[in-house]
């Protein structure tokens, strides 16, 4: 839950921002017709243009970072680059046979804008001396800025020479007495980070942190102010697995000792990929455990580290333990001393037990996880004889969340009076691990860009993690397509379903995005997609736009799928009604045949079903045949018409006029045919004398009598019309032949 939440917290970031991208015109022919890119809101940001998503740069962040153990005599906190500019100044410095030291900006130094210079300008300082100056171990001087490009390398008119040189620089003094213990409030901790693409398609985590000071020397000898320290550097695969940790070191920060992950003395919280790491009092230095804190710790001064007792419970600071060295042996305090748990992510805490020498507000949280993005000064033109130890995004500066200080080149320090011993103050993370390799060799800066790639990361085969994940738009419910159109129905729901690499799967899974909107109407913005959806709306042609982002960040292109919403059912036209005549007298049924009914729809018919159907057998009498028009979303709508079926019928073979009537039920029609034809309806009686039918009814308005001989298949019939009482006209039907058509010519 707690990778998910990140992932939504990059989302949210930037949803609320419109999101509008270009349509080609489209045919409502194809159902998918377009790849896009997917909205920036959702993925894609990449302030730092280092190839990797912010957001996961954030989220791979929280889940490497440490659980720090600050020993309870701690005599200088850790703070952030806003605390410390908020009490510190600048100075330019230049050794010269009367050193320069001079002031510069405001005092204190308050933002980070001020560390750098006054808008449009950088503070600048030199050369007021050393202008004879040739050797590589004493460069020439020259012009220097804050953010010179290679602060630890000067170059002469000629042959470049460079080296490792203070003979210029920039300078923040170390800080007042009053301020060097740091903070002992934790939301002034600060754990700032550095991800970029590894050199083998992995990605390289680095956690630096600031401390007010750094106490650690012999008599003072040694001490420095602006500690940038407590930094390890943690190493993924290119399938984002932990191949092992950097630990830097007081005297080894280039970047520091390496610990691969079968090394059993890095240790990581349980169930968590987040490395335990201690820290020795005063200095700062980072050790993955006792055993490599009573092996590698140099100073003459000693030192001291916190550890979690047998690692039972290493986030209750109860069990933190004691480990001292001092001329060349280590000891372990028999009881817990107790001290600090910092747990360094977002919503971790800081903890504290025991007798703290400078106590602190805890429990507590802490001051965040900031990302600092990504610079590079060198380039050619820029940096002669020093290089980063990549050459990614050479020249370029891209720093994320307006951390603008690491564009500083000066130390973070007061310089020591006797230049070349320890207590060298820090340049910072972008200059850390300045490694001198003499006037015939380019000198690196090996901590910041350690193991990097000298390309961004991007999707090539080599960083399968970037792989993007793929989108997939079904229907549940009625669709059909022909016709240059697919329609569905106002119940048909619209399922999208997203499938990520198995890399990305090890940190979440893949969350979906859609809008729909009419076709050639606005795109609203986009939402996340969580159950089947119907179009909404009246009838009309639809656009679904949707894409996908992984556990990663990584997002699918927009795709979209076009579609016709139909709830309207086809239009039905019915045959007139029949009228028919079995075969014989003597039959039951007549098969009966008819057109098909005339449909139509604004999507297409699927089918016309009628029933009875055309050609089945109609029994004596009235029956009413249905039928039902389909369309493709199974929309439908009927008609109906009746067929009636007579067994006899008599036919005057002069006038034409017919007499039909049902030997069972007495049901009869007359016909008069001619110029002024009409037909007469009823129900009379009907009998059987000696194989001849009759017909008899007799009505206020009309008389009927009819026999029909059987055998001979003749008959007569007199039909009586009394339009009035007292006023009669006899129709008469004299049948001779024995086949007679019953329609009038």
């Amino acid at each position: 839950m707690f990778i998910a939440s990140l992932i939504v917290a990059a989302l949210l970031l930037n949803i609320g921002l419109a999101q509008t991208h270009s349509r080609r015109q489209r045919s409502v022919a194809d159902a998918i017709v377009a790849q896009e890119q997917a909205p920036a809101f959702a993925s894609g940001v990449d302030d730092d243009h280092d190839g990797i998503d912010d957001g996961l740069e954030q989220m791979l962040a929280e889940i490497h970072a440490p659980v720090l153990f600050i020993e309870h005599d701690e005599s200088n906190y850790p703070v952030n680059v806003d605390w410390f500019l908020a009490r510190g100044h600048l100075q330019y410095h230049e050794d010269c046979t009367f050193d320069t030291d001079g002031d510069r900006g405001s005092n204190p130094i308050s933002t980070q804008a001020n560390l750098l210079g006054p808008p449009g300008a950088l503070w600048a300082g030199g050369p007021n001396c050393g202008e004879d100056d040739t050797g590589y171990s004493h460069p020439p001087h020259r012009q220097l800025t804050t953010i010179a490009a290679d602060p630890d390398g000067q170059f002469s008119v000629g042959a470049l020479t460079t080296g490792y040189s203070d003979q210029q620089t920039f300078v923040i003094p170390d800080l007042d007495d009053q301020f060097r213990v740091g903070s002992t409030n934790p939301l002034d901790w600060k754990t700032y980070f550095h991800v970029y693409p590894g050199a083998d398609g992995g990605v390289m985590i680095q956690y630096w942190h600031l401390f007010a000071y750094n106490e650690l020397g012999v008599a003072g000898i040694g001490d420095h102010g602006g500690d940038w320290d407590a930094s390890i550097q943690v190493k993924l695969s290119n399938t984002l697995q932990v191949e092992g940790v950097w630990f830097s070191r007081h005297d080894r920060d280039k970047p520091g000792d390496f610990f691969d992950k079968t090394n059993p003395r890095l240790h990581f919280l349980a169930g968590t990929r987040h490395p335990l790491m201690a820290i020795d009092g005063g200095g700062h230095a980072a050790f993955a455990d006792p055993d490599d804190f009573c092996d590698n710790h140099a100073s003459i001064a000693g030192g001291q580290i916190a550890w979690p007792f047998g690692l039972k419970d290493p986030t209750n600071p109860a069990t933190l333990s004691t480990f001292a060295t001092q001329l060349g042996s280590c000891v372990v305090s028999d009881d817990p001393a107790g001290g600090i748990v910092w747990q360094t992510w977002t919503g971790g805490s800081v903890l504290a037990s025991g007798d703290i020498t400078h106590p602190i507000s805890a429990p507590s949280g802490h001051g965040g996880l900031i990302n600092l993005g990504e610079y590079n000064p060198c380039t050619d033109t820029r940096c002669f004889g020093t290089a980063q130890a990549s050459s990614l995004l050479a020249g370029e500066f891209h720093p994320l969340n307006g951390q603008i200080f690491i564009r500083y080149s000066g130390k973070w320090g007061s310089l020591p009076h006797i230049q070349g011993i320890a207590g060298q103050p820090p340049r910072g993370p972008v200059f850390q691990g300045f490694d001198d390799r003499g006037p015939d060799h380019t000198s690196v800066y090996t901590a910041w860009y350690n193991e990097g790639a000298n390309q961004p990361a991007s999707n090539d085969g080599n960083h399968p993690w970037l792989v993007p994940p793929t989108t997939a738009i079904t229907t549940l419910g009625p669709v059909f397509t022909a016709g240059g159109a697919t329609c569905v129905s106002g119940t048909t729901r619209f399922n999208l379903s997203a499938t990520q690499n198995t890399i990305a799967g090890q940190f979440g899974g893949p969350k979906t995005f859609f809008r729909v909107f009419p076709v050639g109407g606005a795109a609203p913005e986009f939402v996340q997609f969580n159950s089947p959806f119907s179009l909404p709306g009246p009838d009309g042609s639809y656009e679904i736009d949707y894409f996908s982002v992984d556990a990663l960040n990584n997002s699918s292109l927009v795709q979209s799928a076009l579609f016709t919403r139909d709830t309207a059912p086809p239009a039905i036209t019915c045959p007139s009604n029949i009228i028919i005549n079995t075969a014989n007298p003597g039959d039951a049924t007549v098969m009966v045949t008819f057109s098909a009914p005339l449909a139509s729809d604004n999507c297409s018919v699927a089918s016309v079903i009628c029933s009875p159907a055309s050609g089945s057998q109609f029994p004596l009498g009235s029956t009413t045949v249905t039928c039902t028009a389909t369309d493709g979303v199974l929309n439908q709508s009927t008609c109906a018409f009746t067929v009636t079926v007579f067994d006899s019928c008599l036919q005057d073979d002069q006038t034409g006029d017919f007499l039909r009537w049902n030997s069972a039920s007495g049901n009869y029609l007359f016909t008069h045919c001619g110029s002024n034809p009409f037909t007469l309806s009823g129900t009379g009686t009907v009998g059987n004398v000696n194989n001849v039918r009759t017909l008899t009814d007799n009505r206020a308005d009309h008389r009927i009598n009819a026999t029909l001989n059987m055998g001979q298949l003749t008959g007569r019939a007199v039909i009586v019309l009394i339009p009035a009482p007292g006023v009669f006209q006899t129709l008469v039907v004299n049948q001779t032949n024995p086949h007679p058509r019953c329609a009038c010519t």
